[in-house]
């Protein structure tokens, strides 16, 4: 399982670098209604400093065959020469922020494609516990030579947030000729 995180911190961080991110905040109902940015509680905390809480990789294949593996499952595969889009989605908790009296969770999606091809567009959606409507951002990948993308959602929830966090995800992406790959999956772990 160390080997696992080591190389998903790996992959987090050559991803960082074509990061964008969506921020969102809860109401007092803990239906996020409204989007509100924000920092997170320790600014200074990078991908290299932090591990996520519980992770789910995804692999596709040029069929379009998808296979998810959670964090420490041992039936885990090697790549496949025919093997396309390679990622994960990681799920972090964030804290607890006394300034804003909110508890903190980030979403994100870490992927690459393993042929000789390249993306051309991702949406990325999030759905975080109590909440009855689907975070969603398209990207545009300009020009189209980027063979490793990521994005994050941000979610905050005041004061100490649900007792049992989760966050449906679902990722579609589309690569140079046009083929559309499209994953998703319950992030329901995400305390170690």
């Amino acid at each position: 399982m160390k080997d696992f995180k080591k190389l998903m911190f790996i992959l987090l961080l050559v991803l960082s670098l074509s990061m964008s991110n969506v921020f969102v905040y809860a109401s007092s109902s803990n239906e996020i209604s409204s989007q509100e940015a924000f920092m997170p509680t320790n600014p200074d905390q990078t991908n290299e400093e932090r591990e996520p809480d519980y992770i789910v990789t995804f692999i596709a294949d040029k069929s379009g065959n998808v296979q998810y593996y959670e964090e420490g499952s041992e039936s885990v595969r090697s790549l496949r020469a025919t093997d396309t889009v390679i990622g994960a989605f990681n799920f972090y908790n964030m804290g607890y922020d006394s300034s804003k009296n909110s508890q903190f969770y980030e979403v994100q999606f870490v992927a690459t494609c393993a042929s000789t091809t390249n993306f051309l567009y991702h949406t990325f959606q999030a759905k975080p516990t109590n909440n009855s409507s689907w975070f969603s951002q398209t990207v545009k990948h300009t020009p189209s030579i980027k063979r490793q993308i990521s994005d994050t959602i941000y979610c905050g929830y005041p004061g100490t947030g649900p007792s049992d966090p989760k966050c449906e995800v679902k990722l579609s992406v589309t690569i140079k000729d046009g083929t559309v790959y499209n994953f998703s999956t319950t992030l329901s772990k995400p305390y170690k």
